[in-house]
């Protein structure tokens, strides 16, 4: 435990310390400076990413969140404890059918493209699994993050230079999923 709180608390650690949480914001800011849309979609529940980014400042980049809501992976007692407390600042995270209602990210990704009028040069899937990323490379551009580490730094340059239109034969402008 004091090992967290030396490094800024569990969330802290989980996302690679304050150092990379800066690097992520920045590259964030740089995003958002260049109109690009940013939603995340992922296998995980709604609540506990929301949750993560709100208490480290990351949620408000974000336009929305697709994932898992209630009780897909099953509840065990605490859960269904939790679940009866109903405290409102909590409830507000947890999610909405509508963010559940996604059968693949491939899919996710060309129904949000066709409601927002994009192509496939406009928007980038970043997925660390690969069978996701290869589904995808059919819809859209796609970045690979390998072993599940979260991005490089190397990367985070990456999705900024395509934000800017500095990647050869891409517009500007980028949603990222």
């Amino acid at each position: 435990k004091e090992c967290f709180q030396e490094e800024g608390g569990f969330l802290s650690v989980a996302f690679g310390g304050p150092e990379r949480i800066r690097q992520v914001r920045d590259m964030l800011e740089a995003l958002k400076s260049q109109d690009s849309e940013m939603v995340i979609c992922t296998k995980g529940l709604v609540g506990p990413v929301r949750l993560a980014l709100d208490r480290l400042e990351l949620l408000p980049f974000f336009s929305q969140i697709y994932g898992h809501i209630g009780d897909t992976y099953g509840a065990m007692p605490f859960d269904k404890e939790v679940a009866q407390e109903q405290k409102p600042e909590l409830q507000a995270m947890l999610g909405e059918r509508w963010q559940a209602q996604w059968s693949s990210k491939d899919h996710l990704a060309s129904n949000l493209m066709r409601q927002r009028g994009l192509t496939a040069d406009q928007v980038i899937l970043v997925e660390d699994d690969p069978q996701e990323v290869r589904k995808a490379k059919a819809v859209c551009r796609t970045l690979l993050v390998k072993e599940a580490r979260g991005l490089t730094p190397t990367q985070l340059e990456q999705l900024i230079r395509c934000s800017k239109g500095e990647v050869p034969g891409r517009g500007s402008g980028c949603s990222i999923l």
